[in-house]
């Protein structure tokens, strides 16, 4: 039996800015996905302050990835006592940079990988699907 999404769910932000050239959707909780989305964007403005330039996005997961993985660790390992929990969310992240464009899924275990066309939530398998079998015409559409 598939379980209804609450009313609630549908009216909560899934989609954020976190620079000019990134972008994310959010599958989870809501609130740990504004506490990634803003320190990735404190991340990406101290690079461009820094540096000048725009944070590679690959750098940039892979801090996220990073401090998600730490928290994980804290948690599986500090079982005794009160500790931090690992972030549970699912985060797609499209950018772009000076190699092209780029989609990256976030897993809460740690890990983010790179693909071509992705999707995530619950209803993602038919998305994929339709991903998989029209993957061919994308390459060719244009931006309008």
């Amino acid at each position: 039996m598939k379980r209804l999404p609450s009313e609630l769910a549908g009216y909560q932000e899934k989609l954020f800015k976190v620079d000019d050239f990134i972008g994310m959707v959010m599958s989870g909780l809501t609130a740990d996905a504004r506490v990634l989305c803003k320190y990735m964007r404190n991340e990406s403005l101290n690079y461009k302050m820094t540096f000048g330039s725009n944070q590679p996005l690959n750098r940039l997961l892979g801090k996220v990835a990073d401090s998600n993985f730490l928290f994980t660790l804290e948690s599986q390992v500090k079982t005794q006592r009160a500790s931090k929990r690992p972030y549970g969310v699912g985060l797609l992240i499209a950018g772009v940079d000076e190699e092209g464009p780029h989609i990256y899924e976030t897993c809460p275990s740690g890990n983010f990988y790179e693909y071509e066309a992705y999707s995530i939530g619950a209803r993602s398998q038919s998305a994929r699907t339709y991903l998989e079998d029209n993957f061919a015409n994308f390459k060719n559409a244009s931006l309008a």
